[in-house]
């Protein structure tokens, strides 16, 4: 899979629960018709932002059936796959795979991380490579497993022939310019981590799968555009816009600021699934604060 299907900006999706907390596909099905006047390079399904933890196995396959369907030609699916155990990631995959997904985001396992040395880890994602009828994306996301993939294990598995790249979450700037140094050229390198986003496409990331991006995805496409002009004085002026609405969204108050954000700007959210909770009055003011600050409310 060529990395250019992996150029530019893909929100991580919210999914959308209806006051039952059950999925509301008719609220995806919207949202994506809307993002897909801003010029994204795809979406991901069913990643953490997706609340996919939470997810059944019949619910990830009908975000992926729904998105597939709703989104624009020519653009890239990417859906969440990994799970603790090989064997459930390659069933995972081969399952999103029929459902329409152009490729599957891995992340570490981390229930027994204490236990996964390199190699092990190493040879899970080699498995699941093996296996997959498509392409993966390796996803570094210490945050929330705990584990930290190095940059020999990166690079080691970039050299795999159905491994197309990274999504690296980090935050760790050195770590991200180190593997795009040293990947081959064909190995597609993306961040997740919004307040490190300029220096990453400074630094020659080549897309960006963010939340922040389900609200305000126009901001950071024009800042992907502008960092592949070499425009560093808009980079700076839009990373300046981004970060404020970063910071009190996925940030500060995570999944259930994030949908509040949306919902503020006429997206369906919803509610996060229990034991996610929404911001309280308090947060929410200040949400809409930083949404006044980028302009997208007004005052």
């Amino acid at each position: 899979m060529s990395k250019e299907l992996f150029k530019g900006i893909f929100p991580a999706m919210i999914t959308p629960f209806d006051k039952e907390g059950k999925l509301d596909l008719s609220a995806l099905k919207s949202n994506i018709k809307r993002w897909n006047e801003y010029g994204l390079r795809g979406y991901l399904a069913a990643g953490s932002t997706g609340e996919a933890i939470f997810l059944g196995r019949k619910e990830r396959l009908q975000l992926v059936e729904t998105a597939r369907n709703s989104m624009a030609d020519g653009m890239t699916l990417v859906v969440g796959a990994g799970l603790e155990s090989t064997a459930q990631s390659i069933k995972m995959c081969k399952n999103v795979a029929k459902a329409g997904a152009d490729a599957a985001l891995v992340i570490t396992p981390s229930f027994y991380k204490s236990s996964v040395s390199a190699n092990a880890l190493e040879k899970h994602y080699r498995d699941i490579a093996n296996a997959s009828p498509i392409p993966l994306l390796l996803y570094n996301a210490p945050k929330f497993t705990g584990l930290s993939m190095s940059v020999d294990t990166i690079l080691s598995l970039a050299q795999h022939p159905n491994i197309a790249g990274i999504k690296d979450s980090s935050g760790n700037s050195q770590q991200l310019a180190s593997i795009i140094h040293a990947a081959p050229e064909d190995f597609a390198v993306l961040t997740g981590h919004a307040p490190s986003l300029a220096q990453a496409f400074i630094c020659g990331a080549d897309g960006a799968i963010l939340a922040v991006a389900n609200v305000i995805p126009e901001i950071c496409v024009s800042l992907h555009r502008a960092a592949e002009a070499d425009s560093f004085t808009d980079v700076k002026y839009l990373h300046n816009l981004i970060l404020p609405v970063s910071e009190v969204t996925g940030g500060a108050y995570g999944i259930g600021g994030l949908k509040r954000a949306m919902s503020m700007l006429d997206y369906t959210a919803g509610l996060p699934r229990p034991p996610l909770s929404s911001p309280t009055n308090a947060q929410t003011q200040k949400i809409q604060q930083a949404l006044q600050e980028v302009g997208l409310l007004k005052k």
